[in-house]
């Protein structure tokens, strides 16, 4: 993982430093229903209700229930620079937050019982805790954009871009009172747009994009671009 996390960090260095070409592309964008929150509605949908262990079964479970109360939007920056007429090569780096109501049962063998026809059993003894979950997710990705075609206000094209999050997440339980914080390792993520377009003035134009990943489903933003005048196709 941490060659995996050099690796991402030297490529994006190279953007930055050694394509220096007259037009470079710097934008904000909304995304709507990334690969973060698609997942987490995934394990809702498999997770298992409460039920008592096994009879025969000692010791201590806990099953959790998380409920997803956010909005599903992420913030995503981008830089890029073009190479030749077709291609940008660039990086963006985002921000995904969830938020979950997540109630816990725990549930405690204390004990065996005897019945009177000669069965012995587990005796539970069952808790709950109450709270919320906050998921912070950070992600930091190159990016590399294929034209279709450049005009002098708008543009059509694709764009793939692979790269790695970092996941921080807080637990507070209201019932009992408690709060922890658990960091996680980096993991791979990606972003792959097939459809993209923005139109506007010749420097600032609005963006829209359809894909999946990170930076979400459906995306609209912001562009600003900064090129030289031979690079504009009257």
């Amino acid at each position: 993982m941490k060659k995996f996390v050099f690796v991402i960090f030297i490529l994006i260095g190279a953007v930055f430093r050694c394509f220096a070409t007259p037009e470079r592309r710097i934008s904000a964008a909304l995304g709507i229903v990334g690969h973060a929150y698609l997942k987490e509605r995934t394990l809702e949908s498999e997770n298992l209700r409460y039920r008592y262990p096994d009879p025969n079964d000692t010791g201590r479970f806990e099953y959790t229930d998380e409920d997803l109360v956010f909005s599903p939007f992420n913030l995503s920056f981008h830089y890029g620079r073009t190479i030749g007429k077709h291609l940008d090569i660039g990086g963006c780096f985002g921000y995904d937050y969830l938020r979950m109501k997540q109630e816990t049962e725990i549930i405690t063998s204390i004990g065996e019982q005897t019945s009177p026809h000669g069965n012995t059993y587990t005796l539970w003894e069952s808790s709950h805790k109450y709270g919320m979950l906050n998921r912070h997710v950070l992600y930091i990705m190159p990016e590399a954009t294929l034209y279709w075609f450049k005009e002098k206000h708008a543009a059509m094209y694709c764009k793939l871009a692979l790269g790695m999050d970092f996941v921080v997440e807080k637990r507070v339980f209201t019932y009992p009172s408690s709060s922890a914080v658990v960091s996680g390792e980096p993991h791979f993520c990606f972003q792959i747009s097939p459809v993209g377009v923005e139109a506007g003035g010749e420097y600032l134009r609005v963006l829209v994009e359809l894909g999946y990943g990170a930076q979400g489903t459906f995306q609209v933003g912001i562009r600003h671009i900064l090129r030289e005048p031979e690079n504009i196709k009257e």
